[in-house]
């Protein structure tokens, strides 16, 4: 064997060696996380002080005998961050084909719904019956209440345009119930867990709205990592760990659920 052949050899072997000694130390993951309470909970710019994404995050992490970090930020903040790799991770968000561009995720951690809300009253006052629905081209005659970065799914966000389905945005859940009260929108999409947290955080929105009995969608929440960072090396672990939590009862101890 030629010298220069043997020593490309060598460099070869060199950097192989060199990725998977980096990839067995990963000792720190950055999270970006929004304000979403009950999921995410504290002041935006600062570490979160609570929630159910942190408290997974906690236990897969005390699992993996990894350190992490968190800071809260604007929910589109967030998503930039992650797209160009200056953060890691973020923990409970749902998939779609475009964060599939950019992002790379676990397993379902857990599931939930969302629900289409309105206020009876102003609804029956405004179309002269209760609100139900069965397909998005029954969604055609009301104002739609999003708030901004959600995930409402590829074949809805299709349905908005080949339907022209009216939408309407609010950067945050509570401002939506708070336009579906005094009827500047007359159905708002939200998940349930959520809205839940809403109502107890503010009284004056308790007992106002119904949902109508179809759920808008069962949506999975999964972590995910930047494909620009090395921490996404870690979700083969933490499949292990997310199917170990489920087995243990974990998962549904965090959320409160029976088995």
């Amino acid at each position: 064997m030629k010298p220069q052949s043997t020593y490309i050899l060598v460099a070869i072997a060199f950097l192989f060696a060199a990725q998977i000694s980096y990839s067995n130390e990963i000792d720190d993951v950055k999270f970006i996380l929004d304000l979403w309470p009950p999921y995410r909970i504290g002041v935006e710019g600062k570490a979160p002080t609570g929630g159910i994404a942190v408290e997974f995050t906690n236990e897969i992490f005390s699992r993996l005998n990894i350190a992490y970090s968190s800071k809260l930020y604007p929910w589109k903040l967030c998503l930039k961050y992650i797209e160009y790799g200056k953060s890691d991770g973020l923990m409970l968000l749902t998939k779609n084909a475009e964060r599939a561009r950019y992002m790379e995720f676990t397993d379902v951690i857990m599931t939930d719904r969302d629900l289409v809300w309105y206020e009876p009253e102003k609804f029956n006052k405004k179309f002269g019956k209760e609100f139900t629905w069965e397909t998005f081209k029954d969604l055609q005659p009301y104002a739609i209440g999003q708030t901004a970065g959600f995930n409402y799914g590829d074949e809805f966000n299709a349905a908005v345009k080949s339907l022209n389905l009216k939408t309407d945005s609010a950067n945050k859940d509570q401002m939506n119930f708070n336009k579906l009260r005094y009827g500047r929108i007359d159905i708002f999409i939200c998940n349930e867990t959520s809205a839940i947290n809403i109502f107890k955080t503010y009284p004056k929105l308790k007992n106002k709205f119904k949902f109508a009995a179809k759920p808008f969608k069962t949506v999975k929440f999964h972590m995910a990592f930047s494909k620009k960072t090395n921490a996404k090396k870690l979700i083969p672990k933490i499949n292990k760990i997310i199917s170990q939590m489920k087995t243990d009862g974990t998962i549904n101890k965090i959320l409160g659920r029976s088995k």
